[in-house]
């Protein structure tokens, strides 16, 4: 029959605490790397949808025919967390005094470090003439006109709100006024009536002791 050794060493709590120590660090950086790859893949796949999408809203843009000036912004129905921006702009370089028409798409985001990011594609589409660069310039002159208008409609409108609300509280004030004067004069009118109920009241008493006289005057004549 075998018997245990009685010689046998166990851990000590030293040496107990100092494993545990090294599996927390050990824990911590494992952790730490698995949650880098995390971020890291959540936002190369953002920024995958990133570029689709801006290669959409290019190929769009190319397909279009009637090519004008114009800038366009949405967010992605699929993906909330996708801001895009699209449209066409006409870049003018001092060098050559030449315009230019540019196709550019944009599309923002925030990573995982919650910072903007972006992914822009732009598309020089071609030189654009004395004649396409004055009608340009005319339908630009409309839209600032058009803003414009609006702009002083707006103000006009603003204005007439304005002059109603104060009407409104001066009429306010007039009613008021109005009350104040009522009541006023209900104030005034009350001491009088005070007066001349207590009038009334003092000459039935006055009758009652003349007819009280008589009656004592009879019957003391009587005797």
């Amino acid at each position: 029959m075998k018997t245990l050794s009685q010689n046998r060493k166990a851990f000590t709590l030293l040496e107990s605490m100092a494993a545990l120590f090294v599996m927390g660090i050990v824990t911590t950086g494992v952790m730490v790397t698995i949650s880098n790859c995390i971020d890291s893949m959540t936002d190369m796949r953002l920024e995958q949808e990133a570029v689709k999408l801006a290669r959409e809203n290019m190929e769009y843009l190319l397909a279009e025919k009637d090519v004008r000036e114009y800038v366009e912004s949405g967010v992605d129905e699929y993906n909330p967390n996708l801001s895009w921006e699209m449209g066409y702009e006409v870049k003018t370089f001092p060098e050559t005094d030449q315009q230019w028409i540019k196709a550019f798409s944009m599309v923002e985001f925030y990573n995982s470090d919650n910072e903007l990011d972006s992914v822009e594609l732009e598309n020089w589409l071609a030189k654009l003439s004395m004649r396409e660069s004055q009608q340009l310039e005319e339908q630009r002159q409309l839209e600032q006109e058009y803003l414009d208008q609006l702009a002083e409609d707006d103000s006009e409108y603003s204005d007439e709100q304005k002059d109603g609300q104060s009407s409104q509280e001066e009429s306010q004030a007039q009613g008021e006024d109005r009350d104040a004067r009522n009541d006023s004069d209900e104030d005034s009118d009350s001491p009088s009536s005070q007066q001349d109920s207590e009038s009334g009241q003092r000459q039935p008493q006055s009758d009652f002791e003349n007819l009280k006289d008589e009656v004592m005057n009879m019957f003391g004549g009587q005797e």
